[in-house]
């Protein structure tokens, strides 16, 4: 009853202060937040529910409903992870759109079907134990600023959408899953994916490649760092297309292993580079820097390949000797 009352009086003062503020609804570690105004009328339903917009709320699951000054979000949701917790922050206006979970540091969002404008996840903070499971159907931004991910059981990010995923990096980000898991990547996205920002990506890929990436990758000005990986460094299944910026691998498979899965897309298997800095090390037997099902196109950049087997191997079969 407490709690059903200080609910009640926090609606109340929204009521009476609406026009200058905001509405913060908390669930667990998930945060709703709601421009006063436009909430409109929320509807209580059998002493047990609550309605706002379109998204109804069990009561029995709110913490809190809060009223401040702090700025509203627009198709946005902000993940903080704090040591082994994750903090959700979501755009009240899609929460009806969004099913968030959160568990510790481990949290799972899936877009509905009907999402029709694309969302922004802003990702910081840090966190030993900790991952991103996102699933939809529609393009999407994902925001890395300052992130250090590491978990110990799986990948630390995973997008399974198939639609096109923006990347964007800024400042330091780290990455790292666990040994003997059964992802297939540290950082995996199925879909296409555009990178971009100035900042830096370190990833570790501790079971088997460090980014995966189920259709094409296009980076500029981001540098990409591939700590180590017991497999590919990076294994892509349609075209990579570096425009500018930097990527350093260490790994023990192909370096950058360049697939030809969709067969009716264009460049299937292709490589093209137009500038940036590439620094390849592979060490594995036999393990190859640039591997393309189809062709390599370097047109310019700087280049150092180190391997154990072809720098450059392409369908043409044009090796180039390990530099």
């Amino acid at each position: 009853m407490k709690k059903t009352l200080t609910l009640f009086a926090a609606i109340l003062l929204v009521a009476s202060v609406a026009k200058a503020q905001t509405m913060n609804v908390t669930t667990g570690q998930v945060t709703y937040v709601y421009p006063a105004e436009v909430t409109g009328e929320m509807t209580f339903a059998n002493g047990s529910t609550l309605t706002i917009g379109q998204k109804t709320y069990d009561l029995g699951s709110l913490s809190t409903i809060t009223v401040d000054d702090s700025e509203t979000l627009t198709n946005q949701v902000l993940i903080n992870y704090q040591n082994g917790n994750a903090l959700v922050k979501a755009d009240g206006n899609i929460a009806h759109l969004l099913t968030i979970s959160v568990n510790g540091g481990h949290v799972s969002i899936a877009q509905s079907a009907d999402v029709e404008e694309e969302i922004t996840y802003t990702l910081s903070g840090s966190s030993t134990d900790g991952e991103l499971l996102l699933t939809g159907d529609f393009k999407t931004t994902v925001e890395l600023s300052n992130l250090t991910l590491n978990n110990p059981s799986g990948a630390a990010i995973t997008v399974d959408n198939g639609k096109r995923i923006k990347v964007k990096v800024e400042g330091t980000n780290t990455l790292t899953d666990g040994a003997n898991g059964s992802q297939n990547a540290c950082f995996y996205i199925d879909g296409h994916a555009e990178f971009s920002g100035n900042g830096t990506l370190n990833i570790s890929g501790n079971t088997k490649h460090a980014l995966s990436i189920d259709e094409y990758m296009e980076t500029k000005k981001t540098t990409i760092n591939v700590l180590s990986a017991v497999s590919d460094g990076l294994h892509l299944s349609q075209y990579f297309l570096m425009e500018s910026g930097t990527i350093n691998v260490n790994s023990t498979g192909d370096a950058i292993d360049l697939g030809a899965k969709k067969k009716t897309s264009d460049f299937n298997g292709q490589v093209f580079i137009n500038g940036g800095t590439l620094n390849l090390t592979a060490t594995g037997t036999a393990s190859k820097g640039l591997k393309a099902d189809s062709l390599v196109t370097i047109t310019d950049g700087n280049i150092t390949i180190t391997t154990t087997g072809a720098a450059v191997y392409d369908a043409t079969e044009a090796d180039i000797s390990s530099a």
